[in-house]
Parts: structure tokens; sequence; C-alpha cells
């Protein structure tokens, strides 16, 4: 596969050119296998080791990040593009390179074009989609590049989800969920995991539902637990799901006799006047006009 002008005798440009053109017809066809294969190329001509040392352009790193960002891999992507900013910064480009054989110039080899493509790519990393689901297994890497896990991987061959009574949702590789089951379970088949331990730590439910998701986003098969789940455990479901239901009632009818009472008082209510302007009732009592007779102790004796 590289072995691409390696009987024909070329200046080191030429040779560069030739492999990034190779490469980016790979990426173009959007195909998984493809985009990997032009990362190869890619990393041929831009790596320590690459047989075109004397002569190098970012163009090639940014078309690996790029081919990077449609397999998914984000992080990875963003280092390739700060090494092609530090490629920039550190040499001067001059001129244009045109395809080999022609006089056609390649857009991406003028660095105000090439500029342009980075920031957009720079962009959608800042904001990467967000995966359809993350796989718990702890010894995820070892199995797989990543614990995301996206529709659109070229490998993508579904999932696998894990609930437990006690609402737990977890996600898994097909092959990581099976080397799960094997190791901390010790179970051949799904249906002997159910009324297990849940995975999640401090969580103390048991396994009740697992979901296998296809590669189209599809729910392949829905293994339920059936009769198999434990009848305390059982009960102790269906009395939490009514205890809930039984609370959003009371609540809803608490709040209604509270908006009765507010509207009572508001057609009842009688306005008074304020304090500063009330007449004291001992003065209402007195008549207009008329002193005030005092009384001493000799009409009361004479009383």
């Amino acid at each position: 596969m590289l072995s691409v002008g390696s009987q024909i005798s070329m200046t080191a440009p030429e040779k560069f050119v030739l492999y990034y053109v190779r490469g980016s017809a790979s990426l173009e066809t959007r195909l998984p296998g493809e985009i990997r294969s032009s990362i190869n190329y890619f990393n041929f001509i831009c790596g320590n080791e690459r047989p075109v040392a004397t002569f190098n352009h970012p163009m090639a790193l940014y078309a690996k990040a790029h081919a990077l960002y449609l397999l998914n891999n984000f992080t990875v992507s963003g280092e390739a593009l700060q090494q092609a900013n530090h490629v920039i910064n550190r040499s001067q480009f001059r001129g244009f390179l045109t395809y080999p054989g022609t006089d056609q110039v390649i857009p991406e080899s003028s660095l105000s074009k090439l500029s342009q493509l980075m920031k957009q790519l720079a962009s959608l990393l800042r904001h990467p989609p967000s995966p359809i689901a993350v796989c718990r297994y702890d010894d995820c890497y070892k199995e797989n590049k990543r614990k995301e896990i996206y529709s659109t991987d070229f490998n993508f061959e579904g999932f696998v989800q894990v609930s437990c009574h006690w609402k737990c949702v977890i996600c898994f590789h097909i092959k990581c969920w099976t080397k799960l089951r094997n190791e901390t379970y010790e179970k051949k088949r799904d249906k002997d995991v159910f009324t297990q331990p849940c995975v999640t730590d401090g969580c103390r439910g048991q396994i009740y539902k697992i979901s296998i998701i296809d590669e189209f986003e599809q729910i392949k098969k829905h293994k339920w637990e059936g009769n198999l789940i434990d009848e305390r455990v059982a009960k102790q479901h269906v009395k939490q799901s009514k205890n809930d239901r039984n609370f959003i009632k009371r609540r809803k009818s608490m709040k209604e006799a509270k908006e009765r009472k507010l509207k009572w008082r508001e057609s009842n209510r009688v306005e008074e006047l304020p304090e500063e302007n009330k007449e004291p009732e001992v003065l209402k009592e007195i008549p207009e006009n008329k002193p005030l007779k005092v009384i001493t102790e000799q009409d009361i004796l004479n009383a």
C-alpha cells in the first residue's frame, strides 16, 4: 500500500503530494475502512520517520485531523490540529502545490484556504456530538480505544443496556458485556444474571432487565425478568411506584385546596380604614359641645 512512488525517482515535494493525494482520495469516499487507510498515508508523510523528512506541509496534519474527526476520535483530532498550527507558526510556506502531472493547484496548499478549513474544524471540535451511550466496563480500553459509543463508528455493532430496580441504566459494548458477565457474575447466559447485584458503585439494586440495541439503534432483544426476579424485590418495586403515584395525587389535591382557600379569602375580604384614620371608640360616646363632669369622692358617698 505504501509503495507508491518507491520505484520512481521523485523529489521530496513530489513524493509528499503523491501520498497526500492518495490519502485524500480515500478520505473523500467517507467509508470507514477507507478513512482509516487515509490516516496511514497521512502518518506516513507527516510522522517522525517519514521518508520525505526534507519536506513537510501542515495540510497533511489537517487532513489527518479531519479523518480522525470523521471516526469520532475528537481528542486525537484536536491534537493533530494543534500540531498543524505549530508547524504553521514555526515555518514559512511560499507558493502552492499542484496535483501530480498537472498545473491544477491543491486548494489546501494555500495557507489562507488551509487556515479557513482549520478554523472550521476547530469550531466543530469545540462542540462535538454527544455519544448515544458510554461503556461502564472498567477494562473497556483494552478492547476499544474509547468508552464513548457512536452510531457512526465504523465498527458499531450495537450495545447492551442493563437496568436494575433502583432505576440504574448502564450501557456496555457487546464484547465488554460478555466479559463482565463471565468475570463478575460467572454466568454464561443473560437470563442467569437476573436478580444479581447491580454493578453501579453504592447501588443495592438487582438487575431485572437487559436490552440489546442493534446497529440500527433498534431494540433487537428485550429480555425481561418475568418470574425470575425475587418476589420480595418485585413487591417492593410495585409498592414504591404506588407510593410515588399517591404522593403526586396528594400534592395535587393540597395545591387545589390552597387555591380554593385563597379565592374564598379574596371574595370575603372586608376593607377597613387604616389605623391612623380610625376614631377612638371612647370619644364617639361623648356628645359634642357637652363638658365632661368630674366625679368626686363625696358624689360617690351620696350615691
